[in-house]
Formats: C-alpha cells, structure tokens, sequence
C-alpha cells in the first residue's frame, strides 16, 4: 500500500497538471500552482486575444487539477476550494478585461472582487500549510470533478459571458 501511494507522488508535469488521480504533497502544490501563474502571466502579456484565453484555460483545467490532488491528499473532496479557485478565476479574468477598458469598478462589484480574492488566498495558503493525512482515499472526488471536461467547460463559458457579454452591466 505505502508503494502505491509513493508512485502517486512520483507524476510527470503533465500528470500533474492534466489528470485528475493522484495526490499533491505541499510543495508540489506550491510549485504547480506557481507553475501556472508564471504561464499565465506569461500568456496575458503577449496582448494577444487567443493566448489570454488559452491561458485562462489552462489555469482553470490545471488549477482544477492541482486542487484536487491537494485536497485529496488531506482528505478532502474539496467541493469549496474548487468553487472558490474557479470563481477566483473568472473574476480575475473580468477584472483583467475591465482594467484594460478603463472601466471603473461599481456598487458591489468591488467588494465582491475583495472576497472572492481574500477567500481565495486564505484557502491557497490553507492548502500550503495543511499537511497531508497518512491514509489517502484515491477515490475522493469532488462531485464537480465526476466529469471534470463539463465543470471546466461551463467555468470558461461563464468566463467569456463575464468578460464580454456584460460589460454594461458592470459600469
């Protein structure tokens, strides 16, 4: 048993960043979750409409991921964290797209922004500091994650309805 969970750690950067099995030890975490940041960034800097939202995909898919193992790995299905990683991102987006239009933010958008961010940050740092438990059930999932394309695909088409179907609604 202790050797089927020690080759659940040992993943390439692929596995870890597309398939939903396995566990994520701390640092793995930290790193991956780094990891796409760094692309991300990367990707938005570019200014190129197409390579934004490839790499707002990818955060979503491989951030979903990530989170999983994670959460997984301390016992978790994490039905929540990855509610508030998703959210987290599509607001991002938004705020982003809303930043370079030179549209101010109004009414409860603001606060809203806040929370979301704060509540995501806490749950990260959450995530880095927990370790993680001796017994890993390797079938927990989030109920989110029972078929992860759909959950993903309806995340980056509330994206590009938040991003661009709404931009009045915001002002």
């Amino acid at each position: 048993m202790a050797e089927k969970v020690k080759n659940e750690y040992d993943e390439s950067l692929f596995a870890t960043l597309f398939k939903p099995s396995g566990f994520l030890g701390r640092l793995g975490f930290l790193g991956t979750m780094l990891f796409i940041s760094s692309v991300l960034a990367f990707l938005l800097k570019q200014n190129n409409i197409f390579l934004a939202f490839s790499g707002y995909l990818f955060a979503l898919y491989s951030g979903t991921m990530a989170l999983q193992k994670r959460c997984r790995d301390i016992g978790s299905n994490g039905t929540i964290v990855l509610l508030i990683y998703s959210a987290f991102v599509v607001f991002k987006s938004c705020l982003d797209y809303l930043m370079a239009e030179n549209i101010a933010l109004e009414g409860i958008w603001k606060p809203l922004l806040l929370f979301i961010t704060g509540s995501y940050i806490v749950v990260a740092v959450l995530l880095v500091l927990i370790p993680g438990i001796k017994d890993k059930n390797p079938d927990l999932t989030s109920p989110l994650l029972k078929k992860p394309h759909v959950y993903i695909g309806l995340c980056f088409t509330i994206l590009l309805i938040c991003r661009y179907g709404t931009v009045s609604f915001y002002q």
